[in-house]
């Protein structure tokens, strides 16, 4: 995936397997901004939440982005989350049902 962008030939929009939940998650260190950084919440070897920042290099030249992103959890319920932006809301996820799907883009904040 690049943004939204399928790259790998699947013709989807996320990241992970249906139906199978994600037992880890890395961002390439250079993808999230010079200070950008991820927070991951595991449960049982599971991914239950997700917190990303994007951290703008030349907020002065470019204005500033942000990582926009949204889980699928698993469970009794399963469904996909409200979009997050950067950590404004203590991320995506319930910390409790494995996460299946994960689509992440930078966008203009």
């Amino acid at each position: 995936m690049e943004g939204m962008r399928d790259t790998g030939g699947s013709g989807d929009t996320f990241a992970g397997i249906v139906g199978v939940g994600i037992v880890d998650i890395q961002f390439d260190s250079t993808s999230l901004g010079p200070k950008g950084w991820f927070r991951k919440k595991l449960v049982g070897g599971k991914l239950v939440g997700l917190t990303v920042y994007y951290d703008t290099p030349y907020p002065a030249r470019t204005g500033y982005y942000a990582a926009e992103y949204r889980v699928h959890w698993m469970g009794p319920h399963p469904d996909w989350v409200n979009w997050e932006i950067d950590d404004n809301d203590n991320g995506a996820g319930n910390d409790r049902n494995p996460v299946d799907m994960v689509q992440v883009t930078i966008c203009k904040a």
